[in-house]
């Protein structure tokens, strides 16, 4: 049986807007979800760069889905890049 999956490019959108999409795509009867992971979107244009592994959390927590990573990109300010999207769980202190 065929199967059909829905890409979320997290290089055009932002974090909120991928949950969204994601959320959408399951109810039109998508099967799978493929998320991009690049460390700095292709084109100034493009605007967006989030840390796709705490986008994948918060899809996890709202669609049933499986995601899968297209082009995991091993860069070395990684580690900052997810502290950077990490919330600040002393709310601001």
């Amino acid at each position: 049986m065929t199967r059909y999956g829905y890409f979320l490019s997290s290089e055009e959108n932002s974090p909120q807007e991928l949950v969204r999409q994601a959320r959408l795509a399951e109810e039109a009867g998508f099967d799978a979800l493929w998320i991009s992971d690049h460390y700095h979107p292709w084109l100034d244009e493009q605007g967006e760069s989030s840390f796709v592994w705490s986008v994948i959390g918060a899809i996890s927590q709202a669609t049933s889905l499986p995601v899968t990573t297209a082009v995991t990109c091993p860069h070395a300010g990684r580690p900052a890049h997810g502290r950077s999207a990490a919330p600040h769980p002393g709310g601001g202190r």
